[in-house]
């Protein structure tokens, strides 16, 4: 994040110069540009049919939003934009309990993002609200952890 500040000063900078605009404003909009390309880097190419593929897509946009949505002011985290969660809110996963911080949110869209390629997860999560998807990807990164981590099998019982 401090090399993306460093060039968004670095090419508000040159705006500034040649094109004699405002500062604050240009470096809001070069850190914007920043963020989109660092984005669209991040997203890995998605596997189906290309009707699946394109579909994906546009679903996976829109969890990407909601997720980001989920990432809001004072560190708190928000639910279906009209109920809020204090930043220390449990959520429990049968005898599991895990804090939902917006560190968590982050690292379970990264996560999503990172290894989910199949276009039919993307179909097949469509209607799901995003904290379940959360609580499936973060039981979903603790099995492939403690797997990496043991070398035993893990099973979810519901």
């Amino acid at each position: 994040m401090k090399k993306m500040f460093i060039e968004a000063h670095k090419m508000t900078r040159e705006m500034v110069e040649k094109y004699g605009v405002d500062y604050q404003a240009q470096f809001g909009l070069s850190l914007s540009y920043l963020l989109e390309m660092e984005e669209k880097e991040m997203l890995k190419e998605l596997t189906g049919t290309p009707k699946q593929i394109a579909w994906a897509n546009d679903i996976r946009k829109d969890l990407i939003e909601k997720f980001e949505k989920l990432e809001v002011a004072d560190r708190g985290v928000y639910i279906d934009m009209n109920t809020k969660l204090s930043p220390n809110a449990r959520i429990s996963l049968s005898d599991t309990n895990i804090a939902i911080t917006p560190e968590i949110v982050t690292e379970m869209k990264n996560y999503m993002l990172e290894t989910k390629t199949d276009a039919k997860w993307y179909i097949e999560t469509r209607s799901e609200v995003i904290l379940p998807i959360i609580k499936k990807l973060y039981i979903d990164e603790m099995i492939r952890n403690r797997f990496a981590e043991t070398g035993e099998k893990v099973q979810i019982i519901k």
